[in-house]
């Protein structure tokens, strides 16, 4: 298939103008940023799936690198962003940019042979991981919560080789968020009259649960004797309450 006439004529434009809308949009709406980084997530997936015919002009690796790039900007911003705390919508710009822009482009490049997002593996845990030690039990933070663990499993699988050394500090983590979400359960259960049983309070803690377990089983298995011996621990330290998830 022909390369389409705009992709030869607008290309750099679209990309450096997603990348100024990008870091200038950061305080705006959140549905703004949010619709930004959706059209970029899209167009460079749209790419990706163009460069794949042979008479393209846009080559695989121009994309992968284009992709790499716009993943770690927008994490960037996700960084900036959690500094500031859950104020103003905060929480909703930063669960926005996790789930139209980090996480479609994250799990573009896990699919990608030679895992590639080990270039920016230690920037996506400098993001990521703080997002799931979010505080707070509003639906906006368990919308963080899920989102960054869905990005997560996707940067430990596009950058598998390397995160056999950061298992600890993962699987800590996630060990935290499964404990604050039982606290959060069981003050639902007792607050019943105010968040009766399938309310979306309800849904969301259940939903983190169930993330946080199979993200947890994933970083043992991917990350392996670093992520085992954080239940290791677990287990000598709290014999009274064995862990029977």
């Amino acid at each position: 298939a022909r390369t389409p006439s705009f992709i030869t004529q607008f290309n750099p434009f679209l990309t450096s103008a997603f990348e100024t809308a990008i870091k200038h949009c950061g305080r705006e709406e959140a549905p703004l940023i949010t619709t930004i980084c959706l059209a970029q997530s899209k167009y460079i997936q749209y790419l990706s799936t163009l460069s794949q015919h042979p008479d393209c002009i846009v080559q695989p690796a121009t994309v992968h690198s284009l992709a790499r790039k716009a993943t770690v900007d927008m994490m960037h911003r996700v960084i900036n962003q959690t500094q500031l705390g859950g104020r103003d919508g905060n929480d909703e710009r930063i669960a926005g940019m996790l789930v139209a822009g980090i996480n479609p482009l994250l799990a573009l490049l896990a699919n990608l042979p030679d895992a590639a997002s080990i270039e920016i593996a230690r920037v996506g845990l400098s993001a990521l991981l703080p997002l799931i030690g979010w505080r707070g039990g509003s639906l906006e933070s368990h919308a963080i919560h899920i989102s960054s663990m869905t990005c997560l499993l996707s940067l430990m699988n596009g950058a598998y080789p390397i995160m056999t050394k950061h298992g600890g500090k993962i699987l800590t983590e996630v060990m935290l968020l499964l404990d604050r979400s039982d606290k959060d359960s069981a003050y639902l259960s007792e607050t019943n009259s105010d968040f009766p049983s399938g309310s979306d309070n309800h849904t969301a803690v259940n939903v983190t649960v169930k993330v946080a377990l199979y993200c947890g089983a994933i970083t043992l298995i991917v990350c392996g004797e670093s992520a085992d011996a954080v239940i290791q621990h677990i287990k000598s330290t709290n014999r009274q309450k064995p862990i029977d998830r």
